[in-house]
């Protein structure tokens, strides 16, 4: 039973060998867009044993290659979801902000409007006292001329 799980043991360190070692190569090929030039079914090397690939660890290169198309898959949804998001989330903040700049425009239409009427009160109480300083002009006017006619008549 302890040779078994020994031998389970190495057996798993080759093939974790093999799928690092695969995963490498895959991603150095897909980075560095290397032509399908090598071999799939390549002799990997160890210190410790020189043999080739058999059919178990040709199968473990192959679940690797998949998982690493699968992790791939996996983050370009994530990144799609995380632009969308992004997306979502500026276009959140601009309609926040056009809000605002609405609100701002309609408080700045009705302070000019208060401003139109206040000029106009001005523009008002301006003529009044215009008229009023006539009118008092012409009192004076026509007192002196009466003072001047009450005293002839004396």
């Amino acid at each position: 039973m302890q040779a078994i799980q020994s031998w389970l043991s190495y057996t798993g360190v080759r093939v974790a060998e093999a799928a690092t070692q695969a995963a490498v190569t895959t991603l150095s090929e897909v980075e560095y867009g290397i032509a399908g030039g090598r071999d799939r079914g390549a002799v990997v090397s160890n210190s410790k044993d020189t043999g080739s690939i058999d059919g178990k660890l040709s199968d473990d290169r192959e679940a690797v290659l998949n998982e690493a198309e699968t992790a791939l898959m996996e983050a370009n949804s994530m990144l799609e979801k995380e632009e969308l998001d992004i997306e979502k989330a500026v276009s959140e903040i601009v309609e926040v902000q056009l809000k605002d700049i609405h609100n701002k425009i309609i408080r700045f239409e009705e302070l000019d409007l208060l401003m139109e009427r206040e000029r106009q009160q001005f523009d008002e109480m301006k003529h009044m006292l215009f008229v009023d300083q006539l009118s008092l002009l012409s009192r004076r006017k026509s007192v002196p001329k009466m003072a001047d006619s009450s005293k002839q008549n004396l």
